[in-house]
Order: C-alpha cells, then structure tokens, then sequence
C-alpha cells in the first residue's frame, strides 16, 4: 500500500476532477472515503501528519449534502453511522481519561450494499440480497 501522503494527494485531485466534471454520485463517494481515510489516520501518536477530523467532517458533511440530494440512502447511512462510532469511541476514551482517539471501525460494506428494505412501511427491517 501506499502512504497516506500519496493517498491524499490522488483524493484531491479525484474531487477536483468529479466537482469540475459534475459527477454527483462519484463526488459523495470520494468525500466519503478521503473522510475515511483522514480519520483512520488521526492519530497523534503514529507520527503521521495526514490526520485531520475537522477536514474528515467537512467532507462528510459535503458527502451527506450530495448524498440527500441525490437520494443515496445506503450512502447516507454510512457516514451517519461512522459518526456515531466516532462519537462513541472519543465518549468512550475521555471516560478512560485518553486524549488520542483510535476508533475500532467494523467494515459496513456488506450491510450497505447487500441489504434491501423487505417493506416501505418499516425501514429498519432489511434482508439481505
């Protein structure tokens, strides 16, 4: 793998590309991931300077606007619960007493691209396709 550095770099340049061009859909998705990518590497103590949390939630920030828009519920939720892991984990350390955040994230992908709503009336009921 890459380093963060390069990593950030060509997510950059990729929203540069899908804002001039006007891809919506790829435009959310690459916030969402560059925000990923800022808060996994948010961490004091590893010595990387790549970590921003207040950059990471711009960018989520710019993802959910896209992404209400456009009607990318899957999309949508998966930031909403990133941020509510987030909340939790920095919750969970400043109980500990800790100043650096590490967050434990469990990979979503499964749940968010392989569930469908078995009705319209009841949104939390999902079966898996």
């Amino acid at each position: 793998m890459g380093s963060p550095e390069d990593a950030a770099r060509h997510f950059e340049d990729g929203i540069e590309f899908c804002r001039s061009a006007g891809y919506g859909p790829e435009l959310a998705w690459t916030c969402s991931d560059y925000a990923e990518m800022l808060l996994d590497n948010d961490d004091p103590s590893s010595g990387s300077r790549i970590g921003d949390s207040k950059k990471a939630m711009e960018l989520q920030d710019e993802a959910l606007a896209i992404t209400q828009q456009l009607g990318m519920r899957p999309l949508t939720e998966r930031i909403l619960v990133r941020r509510k892991i987030l909340r939790a984990s920095r919750l969970s350390e400043r109980k500990k007493g800790r100043t650096s955040v590490r967050p434990f994230f469990i990979s979503l992908d499964l749940c968010v691209y392989q569930c469908a709503p078995i009705s319209t009336d009841s949104p939390t009921r999902y079966r898996v396709g």
